[in-house]
């Protein structure tokens, strides 16, 4: 009976060694850079798909414009019978059948010469309007993506601090069951577990908020992964008391509503030049052959024409002077509304420039705060275990680490947002897009 016993029990140890064996394990965390999130982004995102669809659409202007200057051919068929004295259908009477074909080839024609010509900037257009979604996405993944890093910054803080509680807790529970301290000091430090406990709670739902945040747009799914802070923002240069000249070039160079604008400053030129297009003629060729049966002597049967037409505008009322001088307003608009939109760009970088250099000198002074601190914690926790300082000296020494982790952890936040926003203001984000999907802007 007892080696039945000892028989069943190993059965049951090395069933439980196989099942714990067949489990899957749990997948490695995915590090994610935000270049890595930016790049999912772009392969998942509703936004850069539709941002996509609309110029593709566009570009189908090109084409239509083509069309213009392209051969029309076209058939006719009838079949008619008369009528008789009475005004009534004669069914028994021959019916008269005819048939035609006709080509026509324009030949000069500056409506379709103009139509192509400005196609072309319409595309441009749509391509820029899609830059800009596609950027206006991949800033809000980067928006989510910080988030998600604060989110994970705090969770780390939060951990550490409520360490701290409970080593505090302990250090005091040995002291009053000493005899050594009051148990009002046991029952503060089991209040700051206690509060440390529910911020640990609150901030693991946030990174829970915002981790699913960020998987849905990039598509990951369940999959788990860590963010990774970015390099480039820790070691971006703030020196000097001005932004320097380069980073204002790079915005002229990059900003996509720059570019739009000095595309609209094309659309205008040309629509000037359309306007005094119009005024030229137009020339087209017609080829039309044609049967009829029965023939007669007036319309033979089986015979085609060729005819060359020109069109030639005089006067219409004066409709096409004003379209000149429309045209002329808005290449007027045009330009000036560029040369503000550069003096707004200017005054953008240097306000996130400044910005930028504000929020790295307050990092700097909260990383200072933060490692005095953590010394005055650790001299005051030392001098409690000796009985040189009471409970409270304690307890705020915590409450002033507690509180400069979560203001270095809040402010390296705030930082990165300073840099991502000169990215932005700098036109950066365009450089995140793959140049198979710039388009073609020529």
């Amino acid at each position: 009976m007892k080696s039945r016993s000892s028989f069943f029990a190993l059965l049951a140890v090395v069933v439980l060694v196989l099942g714990a064996g067949a489990e899957s394990p749990t997948p490695e965390p995915v590090r994610m850079t935000l270049e890595d999130a930016i790049a999912m982004a772009l392969d998942t995102s509703e936004d850069v798909r539709l941002a996509e669809i609309g110029y593709e659409q566009t570009s189908l202007l090109r084409d239509r414009a083509k069309t213009l200057m392209k051969p029309d051919i076209a058939a006719d068929a009838s079949r008619t019978w008369p009528r008789d004295t009475a005004g009534r259908w004669n069914e028994a009477a021959d019916p008269t059948d005819r048939a035609s074909i006709g080509l026509t080839q324009p030949l000069f024609n500056t409506d379709a010469y103009t139509t192509f010509r400005g196609s072309r900037y319409l595309v441009s257009a749509a391509q820029f309007q899609k830059e800009f979604a596609v950027e206006g996405a991949l800033f809000g993944v980067a928006e989510v993506f910080l988030s998600f890093l604060q989110a994970q910054s705090s969770l780390d803080t939060a951990r550490e601090t409520l360490k701290l509680a409970r080593e505090q807790l302990d250090a005091t529970r040995t002291r009053y069951e000493a005899g050594h301290a009051p148990k009002t000091d046991y029952l503060r430090a089991e209040t700051e577990v206690s509060r440390a406990e529910r911020n640990l709670e609150r901030v693991q739902n946030r990174l829970v908020s915002e981790r699913l945040n960020l998987a849905r747009l990039v598509g990951l799914g369940d999959r788990p992964f860590t963010a990774v802070a970015p390099d480039d923002f820790k070691q971006y240069p703030f020196d000097g008391a001005e932004p320097p000249q380069e980073l204002m070039d790079t915005a002229m160079a990059k900003r996509k509503d720059l570019e739009q604008l000095r595309n609209d400053i094309q659309v205008a030129e040309w629509t000037l030049r359309q306007a005094r297009y119009s005024l030229l003629p137009t020339l087209d060729v017609n080829v039309n052959q044609s049967w009829i049966e029965p023939e007669t002597s007036s319309q033979p049967s089986d015979y085609w024409t060729a005819s060359v037409r020109a069109h030639l505008p005089l006067f219409e009322g004066g409709k096409r002077t004003l379209d000149i001088k429309e045209a002329r307003f808005g290449l007027e608009q045009a330009r000036l509304a560029l040369e503000r939109q550069e003096k707004l760009v200017e005054q953008q970088v240097a306000d996130a420039w400044l910005a930028g250099k504000t929020a790295k000198a307050h990092l700097a002074a909260f990383e200072s705060e933060l490692k005095l601190a953590e010394e005055t914690y650790e001299v005051t926790k030392q001098q409690y275990s000796s009985g040189q300082v009471t409970s409270l000296d304690l307890i705020d020494a915590f409450t002033q680490l507690t509180l400069a982790r979560a203001n270095h952890a809040t402010q390296t936040f705030q930082y990165y947002q300073s840099v991502l926003a000169l990215f932005r203001e700098l036109g950066r984000f365009g450089e995140y897009i793959p140049k198979e999907q710039e388009g073609d802007r020529s």
